[in-house]
Protein backbone atom coordinates (compact mmCIF):
# COMPACT_ATOMS: atom_id res chain seq x y z
CA UNK A 1 0.00 0.00 0.00
CA UNK A 2 1.56 3.45 -0.82
CA UNK A 3 0.70 6.65 0.92
CA UNK A 4 1.03 10.67 0.18
CA UNK A 5 3.89 12.45 0.33
CA UNK A 6 2.68 15.95 1.03
CA UNK A 7 4.22 19.50 0.62
CA UNK A 8 3.19 22.79 0.78
CA UNK A 9 1.92 24.22 -2.74
CA UNK A 10 0.64 27.72 -1.20
CA UNK A 11 1.88 29.55 2.27
CA UNK A 12 -0.70 31.25 4.18
CA UNK A 13 1.59 31.62 7.01
CA UNK A 14 -1.04 34.08 9.20
CA UNK A 15 -3.51 30.65 9.13
CA UNK A 16 -3.33 27.67 10.92
CA UNK A 17 -4.00 25.50 7.37
CA UNK A 18 -2.36 25.40 4.68
CA UNK A 19 -2.77 24.01 1.25
CA UNK A 20 -0.44 20.83 0.60
CA UNK A 21 -0.62 18.68 -2.44
CA UNK A 22 0.72 15.47 -3.23
CA UNK A 23 4.15 15.37 -4.99
CA UNK A 24 3.05 11.95 -6.91
CA UNK A 25 -0.63 12.18 -7.56
CA UNK A 26 -1.13 16.07 -7.30
CA UNK A 27 -4.20 15.52 -4.60
CA UNK A 28 -4.55 18.59 -2.92
CA UNK A 29 -5.59 19.28 1.01
CA UNK A 30 -6.30 22.25 2.91
CA UNK A 31 -5.06 21.05 6.29
CA UNK A 32 -2.39 21.95 9.20
CA UNK A 33 0.95 20.21 8.90
CA UNK A 34 -0.27 18.43 12.42
CA UNK A 35 -3.11 17.04 10.32
CA UNK A 36 -1.35 16.03 7.50
CA UNK A 37 0.73 13.61 9.57
CA UNK A 38 -2.09 12.26 11.54
CA UNK A 39 -4.32 11.07 8.37
CA UNK A 40 -6.50 7.73 8.60
CA UNK A 41 -5.45 4.92 6.54
CA UNK A 42 -8.11 5.29 3.95
CA UNK A 43 -6.81 9.20 3.26
CA UNK A 44 -3.26 8.19 3.12
CA UNK A 45 -3.64 6.04 0.23
CA UNK A 46 -2.14 6.94 -3.33
CA UNK A 47 -2.65 5.56 -6.73
CA UNK A 48 0.27 6.57 -7.80
CA UNK A 49 2.84 3.88 -8.96
CA UNK A 50 5.81 6.01 -7.93
CA UNK A 51 4.59 6.98 -4.16
CA UNK A 52 6.32 5.36 -1.43
CA UNK A 53 4.97 2.47 0.31
CA UNK A 54 3.70 2.54 3.87
CA UNK A 55 6.02 0.90 6.24
CA UNK A 56 5.13 -2.50 7.49
CA UNK A 57 5.52 -1.09 11.30
CA UNK A 58 3.28 2.01 10.20
CA UNK A 59 0.57 0.31 8.42
CA UNK A 60 0.30 -2.21 11.19
CA UNK A 61 -0.33 0.73 13.83
CA UNK A 62 -2.68 2.12 11.11
CA UNK A 63 -4.77 -0.73 10.60
CA UNK A 64 -5.39 -1.14 14.39
CA UNK A 65 -6.81 2.47 14.83
CA UNK A 66 -3.13 4.38 14.26
CA UNK A 67 -2.17 7.49 11.92
CA UNK A 68 -0.07 7.29 8.65
CA UNK A 69 2.34 10.67 8.88
CA UNK A 70 1.98 11.60 5.04
CA UNK A 71 4.14 14.72 5.42
CA UNK A 72 7.36 14.53 3.13
CA UNK A 73 10.57 15.09 4.61
CA UNK A 74 11.24 18.54 2.70
CA UNK A 75 8.00 19.79 2.99
CA UNK A 76 8.58 23.00 4.00
CA UNK A 77 11.69 23.50 1.75
CA UNK A 78 10.81 21.39 -1.42
CA UNK A 79 10.74 24.23 -4.49
CA UNK A 80 9.01 22.73 -6.99
CA UNK A 81 5.99 24.50 -6.90
CA UNK A 82 6.80 27.70 -6.24
CA UNK A 83 10.17 29.60 -5.60
CA UNK A 84 11.75 29.47 -2.14
CA UNK A 85 11.73 32.80 -0.47
CA UNK A 86 8.13 33.31 -1.94
CA UNK A 87 6.75 33.79 2.07
CA UNK A 88 8.28 36.47 3.90
CA UNK A 89 6.87 34.98 6.83
CA UNK A 90 8.65 31.01 6.42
Amino acid sequence: MRKHQFIKEKCECPRRATRFICRYCKALEYLSPREIRQLTLQQARCDHPEAPEIPATELFRARIGGVVNCLAPDWETHTEIHDAGECEAC
